[in-house]
């Protein structure tokens, strides 16, 4: 049986650490792209015994559920960092943040779903480099998965801020457990600073703020959303936050800050922007 991977769905993996940004493809040590899993226009000459997905989230599982679907009936290596089944990460932002759901509605597949795909799940331990030459990818607790076809469906991590580490107060966004720490923070009276002002940081704003927490938004480019929206919109986005209490502050308008107390130019009032220490 032949499993024929195409290019869009697929990450190469090369000489790099996981979670990384690597080119399209499917990772190959030779120009055979891995026994049994071909490049469309490539005929492998035997049968591929395992494909090793680096990465547990939507994509990853999606993957699986593909390669099943086609008729794949190898060993599939589903390796993620967290601990948990794979989860939907978008309500992250909202729904989970503002208290709406609890986390057992995040479950993207239930566990007798994923008990039918017949999966060689490693949660709980991330995938932290691949050896193309030698097929083997690395996990973070020392163990080497021999793989012939390979995946990397690991997503971005955040930006964190230099000298950010290990400061109270100071959160990103990517998983549950960022979620319910951040949400234990948000409380009325209480002041949030937001770096970037793209869909994610939106929705962290408005909820924050409908929590009752006084909302400022660092954004390098001149309107929030502008990466994402078109101009006029985003524009709308900026006139319409700034009369419910959140305040967008272009970078080029904030000066260089220390982490504990971020001095920024905030638009509060009608007449122009007021300068003062906002408390991260």
């Amino acid at each position: 049986m032949k499993v024929e991977i195409d290019d869009a769905k697929c990450v190469a993996a090369g000489q790099c650490a996981a979670g990384r940004p690597a080119h399209a493809g499917v990772a190959r040590g030779d120009p055979g792209v891995g026994a049994g899993v071909s490049r469309r226009g490539h005929s492998p000459d035997r049968v591929v015994n395992r494909v090793v997905i680096a990465g547990a989230s939507a994509g990853g599982l999606a993957t699986a559920e593909a390669l099943r679907r086609l008729g794949y009936a190898g060993v599939i290596t589903l390796v993620g960092a967290e601990s948990r089944l794979p989860y939907d990460r978008p309500p992250l932002s909202k729904q989970i943040l503002s208290g709406q759901w609890t986390p057992d509605r995040l479950a993207l597949r239930s566990q007798a779903e994923i008990d039918a795909l017949n999966l060689d799940l490693r949660l709980g331990v991330a995938a932290t480099g691949v050896d193309v030459t030698g097929r083997t990818v690395a996990l973070a607790d020392g163990d080497h998965l021999p793989y012939e076809g390979l995946v990397v469906a690991t997503g971005v991590r955040p930006r964190r801020m230099r000298g950010s580490d290990g400061i109270a107060g100071v959160h990103t966004l990517r998983t549950l457990e960022d979620a319910v720490a951040l949400k234990a923070r948000l409380r009325p009276g209480r002041r949030l600073v937001i770096v970037g002002a793209g869909f994610v940081g939106a929705e962290v704003a408005a909820v924050a703020q409908s929590l009752g927490v006084e909302v400022t938004m660092l954004e390098a480019a001149p309107v929030p959303l502008g990466r994402s929206s078109a101009r006029r919109s985003a524009g709308s986005w900026r006139a319409s936050t700034s009369t419910t209490g959140s305040h967008c502050v272009p970078e080029s308008q904030s000066p260089a800050s220390a982490m504990r107390q971020v001095r920024c130019r905030v638009w509060s009032s009608p007449t122009g922007p007021s300068s003062r220490r906002t408390t991260c």
